[in-house]
């Protein structure tokens, strides 16, 4: 658990409502922080807030500002393996993620003689609420499927492990995203997400890919 008196006592959550995010406001809490929680669902949000008491670069400049003025604090942003390749109807979400993670890293870099902790924590697929709700299949042959609380837990005991710490049994999915064949790793990663989402789906041409 991260040291409230280096990393508190307030810690703020950007989607805090439920999965991950609601794992780290629970076990935060348990460590003995205060929280602010947001995030765009408010009935599941009030539900976290009840048991435990939005955008990225807003809430890093205005608070990693503070944070580098008091020289402490940390700021973990959560990642995803999606991050290393493009996928099919997810081209804004891979993009945003791609973005985070060399955001971090760059992040790192400026705070890290300052106090701050930064970390990207790279997550697989995880059992939360809105992977349920999308209809994974979490039984795919070789896919790693942690839980939230699993991956929370990672993220804040490795917090100081900057600049990013891929949780779970991802370090492979993770290596297998990089490569200079970019056609074949894209096509690959295509052809994993097509199992995820359960039977290969038709294009809008009607092309079975």
């Amino acid at each position: 658990m991260p040291d409230v008196a280096k990393y508190g006592p307030w810690a703020v959550i950007a989607g805090g409502s439920e999965g991950v995010g609601a794992e780290f406001a629970k076990q935060l809490a348990g460590g003995g922080f205060n929280l602010v929680l947001i995030a765009r669902k408010p009935g599941p949000l009030a539900d976290t807030a009840d048991r435990w008491v939005t955008r990225m670069l807003e809430l890093v400049h205005h608070f990693g500002r503070l944070m580098r003025a008091r020289r402490r604090g940390g700021i973990p942003l959560v990642g995803s393996t999606a991050a290393m390749y493009g996928s099919m109807r997810q081209s804004v979400y891979t993009g945003v993620k791609s973005f985070s993670r060399l955001f971090a890293e760059s992040l790192w870099l400026e705070l890290r003689d300052h106090g701050v902790d930064v970390l990207e924590l790279v997550l697989g697929v995880t059992r939360t609420p809105a992977m349920q709700r999308a209809g994974l299949n979490f039984d795919v042959p070789g896919i790693s499927v942690a839980e939230p609380a699993d991956a929370a837990r990672e993220g804040l005991a490795n917090l100081a492990s900057g600049p990013v710490f891929i949780a779970g049994d991802n370090a492979a999915a993770v290596h297998r995203g990089s490569g200079p064949d970019r056609a074949a790793i894209v096509l690959g990663g295509h052809r994993l997400m097509q199992k995820l989402i359960g039977a290969a789906r038709r294009d809008a041409s009607g092309d079975r890919r």
